[in-house]
């Protein structure tokens, strides 16, 4: 008995135009799109990998069919943003060797949606950042020996409970005007990406302060090594600090905290974070 053909093709299949590309180099600002051509001799499934040579980002299109015309519009699969880089790309067709692509330069990178509040570069909205060192032995706002998923800077604290209450240090903007999210707390997201450097039992908090007095708290234990994108539905954060009317109210949120605490009293913790957005709908998509 002659089992399935888990490859798809036949043993003739060929590739008779090699991937090609509209645009070098692209530009992916503003809705900016790259669109990559081919076709075989016979239906294939295919993939296409992109890669960025700086940043590490990669992303994967796939289909099935005769020819391809594909666009991609500078989003990644991992936590890594495209940059102002060269690509390299490769053609995937299962049971074949892979096939090295054009290769490109990225000109300006994807416009990102939703309201990003700081990326720590210089960009957003929050004004008047600072630390509070409560229990504080280390922070730094520009490091840069751990590759940050955008930019050059990231906020990292690290820091032992000398209290014996958990709490180590606080990064938080000024009070200032609220940051014209939409009022539906089941419609609106926070997203960070975080950190983690393997220290045990490292918590951060993250807090959303409201112009009525309001406090809301989503706290997260950081189990994790390396980057990892942490995307929170304001309904889900837990009023700690009721001083308004109670009720999640993103339209009145005009602070950001980020509270480094540790799992237990006289505990240590570490945090290190990056871009901190709002989006609408559904969580960030880089």
């Amino acid at each position: 008995m002659i089992g399935p053909n888990v490859c798809g093709t036949s043993d003739n299949f060929a590739v008779t135009t090699n991937l090609t590309v509209v645009n070098n180099p692209v530009s992916l600002a503003a809705g900016g799109q790259q669109q990559f051509m081919a076709t075989f001799n016979e239906i294939a499934t295919w993939k296409i990998i992109i890669t960025g040579t700086i940043s590490g980002a990669k992303k994967t299109l796939s289909g099935r069919g005769s020819a391809i015309n594909a666009t991609w519009d500078g989003s990644t699969d991992n936590v890594f943003f495209f940059r102002t880089e060269p690509v390299t790309t490769s053609l995937e067709i299962p049971c074949r060797e892979s096939i090295a692509g054009p290769g490109f330069t990225i000109s300006s990178m994807r416009t990102q949606s939703g309201t990003l509040i700081t990326d720590f570069d210089g960009g957003g909205i929050g004004m008047g950042w600072g630390t509070t060192p409560l229990d504080v032995v280390q922070k730094s706002q520009a490091d840069s020996a751990i590759f940050p998923p955008q930019g050059t800077k990231y906020y990292h604290m690290k820091g032992t409970d000398a209290t014996n209450d958990q709490s180590i240090a606080m990064y938080t903007n000024s009070n200032g005007p609220v940051f014209g999210l939409n009022a539906d707390p089941d419609r609106v997201y926070f997203n960070v990406f975080i950190y983690g450097t393997g220290l045990p039992n490292s918590r951060i908090d993250l807090r959303l302060m409201e112009t009525d007095g309001d406090q809301f708290t989503y706290a997260q234990n950081i189990t994790w090594t390396g980057w990892k994108l942490i995307s929170v539905k304001y309904a889900d954060f837990e009023n700690t600090l009721p001083g308004g009317n109670v009720l999640p109210n993103p339209d009145l949120c005009n602070r950001v905290r980020f509270f480094l605490k540790s799992a237990f009293k006289g505990g240590s913790s570490e945090a290190i974070f990056d871009y901190a957005v709002f989006t609408l709908d559904t969580p960030f998509q880089p």
